[in-house]
């Protein structure tokens, strides 16, 4: 029995550390702190970087050629949402801006070293908008800011993937380990 206690430590230990490695690799990218929001005023022709925004209902998809993105969604005179740091998936961003007020929406995207990287602005429907009225935001106690929703992160699926294999090596261990032990009928546990 003290070889499969061993083999199971070493399948956590390395379980263990596969797990670190995924969450110090992924957590900083999206821990990082945010640039600051960039003035309405830096919005110019000049400064819009060819960014396209595609909208389909209160979802865009923005086309970036950048590693890391943070967009900064400014709806009407409110202040700026921070989404959070985005790594393109194929190439695109996606963002959801149902908790937008309906009306005109500016998305912009800042690089890695906080620069405006370029903006878009898209109109988002009354239809589309799930955002409170404004006066039952103001009245209500557990009032939360409205963040749009971001989709394409996938390193709650590399985590839950690492668990799975863990498990499933362990099972496989113990699997082999109780098929040895019934082959030897009377033999020493510890044999070859």
């Amino acid at each position: 029995m003290r070889p499969l206690r061993r083999a199971l430590a070493r399948v956590a230990v390395l379980a263990t550390a596969a797990l670190a490695g995924v969450l110090l690799l992924t957590v900083p990218a999206a821990a990082a702190d945010a640039p600051p929001a960039p003035e309405v005023s830096s919005f110019t022709d000049e400064t819009a970087g060819g960014v396209t925004l595609q909208q389909q209902g209160s979802r865009v998809t923005v086309p970036v050629a950048l590693p890391r993105v943070y967009p900064y969604v400014y709806a009407g005179s409110a202040e700026p949402v921070g989404v959070g740091w985005l790594e393109p998936d194929g190439g695109v961003v996606r963002i959801d801006l149902a908790l937008m007020p309906p009306g005109d929406i500016v998305v912009a995207l800042l690089a890695e070293d906080g620069s405006l990287a370029g903006w878009a602005g898209t109109a988002l429907a009354e239809a589309d908008s799930h955002a409170p009225p404004p006066d039952a935001a103001a009245s209500a106690d557990d009032t939360e800011s409205a963040s749009p929703g971001v989709t394409g992160s996938a390193w709650p699926f590399v985590v839950g993937g690492i668990a799975v294999l863990a498990v499933a090596t362990v099972a496989v261990l113990i699997g082999r380990r109780r098929r040895r032990d019934a082959g030897t009928d009377g033999a020493e546990p510890n044999g070859p």
